[in-house]
C-alpha cells in the first residue's frame, strides 16, 4: 500500500478524514445541500423504473443530499455513512422517517446488511475516496455481497486525470506524488482543494478493471457534465460516475 504520510497530517489519514467528517461546520455544510451532479441526473433518470422497484441502500449519505431524491421514489429506504453526526444531521432533517432509516455504518463493514439485500446501492459524493486503496477493494467486496443478483451500483469518484493540478497552490501541496509510481499503480493519494482531507485518485480505466475483477459489469461511464467519458481523449475534469451491475 503506498506511503502516504503528508505534511501537515497525521499518518493515518483514515482517522483523520472521519475526525474532519464529525466537524460541525462539516456536518451542517452537508446538510444544507440538496442538489443532484449532472451525472447522478442522468442515470437516476436512465435506471428509474428499476430504482422504483428497488430495496435502497444508500451508504456515505452525508446530510441527506440523495435521501432527497431516492426517499419517494423506491421501494424502500436504507442509508449509512460512517460519521455519527452526518446520521444526526439525517434524522433531524427527516423526522417523518424512522430512526432506523438512518444508521452508523462503514462501507468496509456492511455486516448489520444481508447478503442480496439491495436491489440498487448508491455510493456518490465521492465516499469512496477518503479510505485507503486496500480498503477501496475490500469496501467494493462488501458492496458486491449486499447486493442481489443483478442489482444496480452507482458510485463516483475522482479522476487521475485531474492531476497535475491548475492552481499552483494546490499543486505545491502534493510535493509528495511520485509520478513514476502514479503511472504505474494508476491511483495516488493527494491533498487538493478541499485541503483539510486527503484524497484518493484513480485513472477511470484502472478503475474498470477494479470493477471487473470485482464482479461488476459497468454499464456507463460519465463525466463531470453527465456527459459519457471519453476514454480516447480522457478530460481532466475531477469526478467521473460509474454505473455498473453486478455479475
Amino acid at each position: 500500500m503506498q506511503d502516504t504520510k503528508l505534511s501537515g497530517f497525521v499518518d493515518n489519514f483514515d482517522e483523520h478524514n472521519l475526525q474532519v467528517y464529525n466537524l460541525r461546520g462539516v456536518v451542517s455544510d452537508f446538510g444544507d445541500r440538496s442538489s443532484l451532479y449532472p451525472a447522478e441526473a442522468v442515470l437516476l433518470e436512465k435506471y428509474r423504473l428499476e430504482i422504483e422497484n428497488a430495496d435502497v441502500l444508500d451508504i456515505g449519505v452525508g446530510g441527506g443530499r440523495t435521501t432527497l431524491h431516492l426517499l419517494a421514489n423506491c421501494r424502500s429506504y436504507r442509508a449509512v455513512d460512517y460519521a455519527p453526526g452526518m446520521i444526526d444531521v439525517c434524522r433531524r432533517r427527516f423526522v417523518a422517517c424512522p430512526p432506523e432509516t438512518f444508521a452508523v455504518g462503514d462501507v468496509r463493514d456492511l455486516a448489520a446488511h444481508a447478503d442480496g439485500a439491495y436491489r440498487f446501492v448508491l455510493l456518490t459524493g465521492n465516499s469512496l475516496d477518503y479510505i485507503s486503496h486496500d480498503d477501496r477493494i475490500r469496501a467494493l467486496r462488501e458492496v458486491r455481497r449486499v447486493l442481489a443478483r443483478d442489482g444496480l451500483f452507482l458510485f463516483s469518484t475522482h479522476s487521475l486525470h485531474a492531476f497535475p493540478f491548475r492552481d499552483p497552490v494546490v499543486q505545491a501541496r502534493n510535493r509528495h506524488a511520485d509520478a513514476a509510481r502514479m503511472a504505474t499503480q494508476g491511483w495516488y493519494h493527494l491533498v487538493d482543494y478541499a485541503d483539510h482531507v486527503v484524497t484518493h485518485y484513480i485513472y477511470p480505466h484502472v478503475q474498470l478493471r477494479e470493477l471487473d475483477s470485482g464482479g461488476f459489469a459497468t454499464l456507463d461511464v460519465l463525466d463531470l457534465k453527465g456527459q459519457p467519458f471519453d476514454f480516447a481523449s480522457p478530460p481532466n475534469d475531477w469526478m467521473v460516475h460509474f454505473m455498473c451491475r453486478t455479475t
